[in-house]
């Protein structure tokens, strides 16, 4: 998958009528630079946004409520044949993708004007734009996570979370309700109950339908064939729209652990060879804590919880509290409506289980697990839950830490090639983030994946500094075009390891307006304190504190100065330089 180019019109934050082009860069990283507020994470933001409504507007179960503050047109390539074939829902007999096999590498464009909240979409075919219906557009995953205090570029990623939650919530409040009525009459023989029951359940029925049409429709049997044929709707039921998990992923503290625990499916060899560079790499304990009681669970979820139970195996999972009464039972089919499950990722059977569950996939346990933690957004307030409903909301987005959830890591163990073992709350900020950057770029890999990482070498030391390109390049398979990273940095690091092509430096200018453009310079294997001079605007390498020292030494004359400098300065270019001048 590649993001080609950006158009923005309009307004977004510092960014205004401004058009992004990335299609001349080479490889799968493109380093967004500048000083702090130079808008670098705004462009993360942006992207997130646009790909986020054009997934809320496509998906059947998701809403569009509003239109943006501003219109874009997007361009991207995914990288296999598109899925469409002549017959497939949507395709029109002689339009551009309806060709036996698809289109190879599809390059799309979405443009949605300023004030508007329909979509418009073509495919490239022979050099030309095509318009194709918005339910044929193949849409990459989007991975985000940010290291800094700055987070609202998790806004759009919980907006399209807070739709799955609020469809899930639904669901929930309708079958509790049907469940309420089926027990206050169960044991209720008259007349006048047996008639009243199912007026109550379609009553039931019709509320949900007339309000969540896109989530519910019509139970409908067919009777007959050909122009014979009648169709009858069953009152007392209804179809639920499937509800799958969003494309969009934000990596936070809770889900990052979930992302390591996941990689344990992967075999030892590919394991080491995704995360190299960090030391505590194997995951070997999983301690899992599930919570029925306090939150919308649904069928579907249940069954996960229960799935992840059965491969632990009975004797390790554990009730919290009292057990479940009859009809409790009878609902989720557990003991306890809390528990902890303990995955002894060292024990060969529970690995074969998980292996089995999901299909050999870190990246299918993962998406299972944090599907049940998204359902922890009913911690957020009632009105920052409002303000996610909004499309065109562009505030601030507050989401607790280490949250009280549905579905959190108790513990999570790591050990190292020698077998040693550590706690994942014990690595250091370093070892963390490298640790879960990894695993999320191994995990999605060789998915469609967009990944818009802000800062992700923060608390790295300089030597993981110098690696990390490395580090992420090894993860992400340099021979597949199937991802593409986006990150905000600081590091001249990351600098060096890029061409100048794939090097975007940001600056905001007194208007408050943003414009960036390319190094003047190839980046690419230039020295760090080159690119520190010309690109983060600092004309020294050494403290501007002993700068500002240097000069008040030099006021009192070249003699003491030279003999100040030789006591006090260790080791550096401006000191040579200093000495070089004072002896002339």
């Amino acid at each position: 998958m590649r993001l080609l180019s950006l158009s923005l019109q309009g307004q977004y934050k510092g960014l205004k009528e401004q058009a992004f082009d990335f299609s001349d860069s080479q490889g799968q990283v493109i380093a967004l630079v500048g000083p702090n507020g130079s808008g670098k994470s705004q462009l993360l933001e942006l992207i997130g946004e646009c790909f986020a409504f054009i997934e809320r507007a496509q998906r059947r179960d998701f809403k569009v409520k509003n239109s943006l503050n501003f219109g874009f047109v997007l361009e991207y390539q995914t990288h296999e044949p598109s899925n469409h074939s002549v017959g497939n829902s949507g395709m029109v007999c002689g339009g551009p993708l309806a060709q036996c096999g698809g289109v190879i590498n599809p390059k799309y464009k979405v443009a949605l004007p300023i004030s508007s909240k329909k979509l418009r979409v073509f495919v490239n075919k022979q050099s030309e734009w095509e318009e194709i219906p918005l339910e044929s557009l193949q849409l990459p995953r989007v991975i985000g996570y940010s290291s800094g205090l700055n987070e609202n570029l998790q806004r759009s990623f919980l907006k399209n979370a807070n739709q799955i939650y609020k469809a899930l919530n639904a669901r929930s409040r309708r079958n509790k309700q049907l469940m309420r009525l089926q027990a206050e009459y169960r044991n209720r023989h008259d007349e006048e109950s047996r008639e009243r029951l199912p007026m109550l359940i379609q009553d039931v029925n019709e509320r949900f339908l007339a309000r969540y049409p896109h989530l519910f429709e019509e139970d409908l049997t067919q009777v007959g064939t050909g122009a014979e044929m009648l169709e009858y709707a069953n009152p007392l039921g209804l179809r639920e729209t499937y509800v799958s998990p969003s494309t969009h992923v934000y990596l936070d503290y809770d889900s990052a652990q979930l992302a390591i625990a996941a990689l344990a499916i992967l075999d030892d060899e590919n394991l080491a060879r995704a995360l190299a560079g960090t030391t505590y790499n194997r995951p070997v304990k999983l301690v899992l804590e599930y919570d029925l009681k306090n939150w919308t669970i649904e069928e579907e979820l249940t069954k996960d919880i229960k799935k992840f139970i059965g491969d632990a195996f009975p004797y390790n999972v554990k009730g919290l509290g009292r057990r479940t009464t009859d009809d409790e039972y009878e609902l989720y089919e557990l003991d306890f409506l809390r528990g902890t499950i303990e995955l002894d990722l060292y024990d060969p059977d529970v690995k074969r289980n998980l292996k089995q569950s999901n299909i050999d996939s870190g990246l299918r346990m993962f998406e299972r697990l944090y599907r049940i933690q998204q359902l922890g957004l009913k911690n957020l307030n009632a009105k920052m839950r409002r303000e996610l409903n909004k499309d065109n909301y562009e505030g601030s987005i507050k989401k607790p830490l280490k949250a009280k959830l549905p579905l959190s890591v108790k513990e999570l163990v790591l050990a190292d090639e020698g077998g040693r073992t550590v706690c994942f709350d014990d690595l250091s900020d370093g070892e963390a983030q490298l640790l879960q950057i990894l695993a999320i770029t191994t995990l999605y890999r060789d998915e469609q994946t967009l990944f818009l990482y802000d800062e992700p070498e923060t608390h790295l030391n300089p030597a993981w500094r110098t690696h990390f390109h490395g580090f992420l390049q090894q993860a992400m398979h340099t021979e597949s075009p199937n991802s593409q990273v986006f990150l905000a940095t600081h590091s001249p690091f990351m600098i060096s390891s890029l061409k100048r092509e794939n090097v975007f430096m940001f600056q905001r200018f007194e208007d408050g307006t943003i414009g960036y453009r390319h190094p003047s310079n190839e980046t690419y294997g230039a020295s760090f304190d080159v690119l520190i001079k010309e690109h983060f605007g600092l004309h020294s390498l050494i403290s501007q504190s002993v700068v500002k020292e240097i000069r008040e030494q030099l006021k009192q004359g070249d003699s003491h100065a030279r003999q100040w400098i030789v006591e006090h300065l260790g080791k550096s270019p401006e000191k040579a330089y200093l000495m070089k001048r004072l002896d002339q």
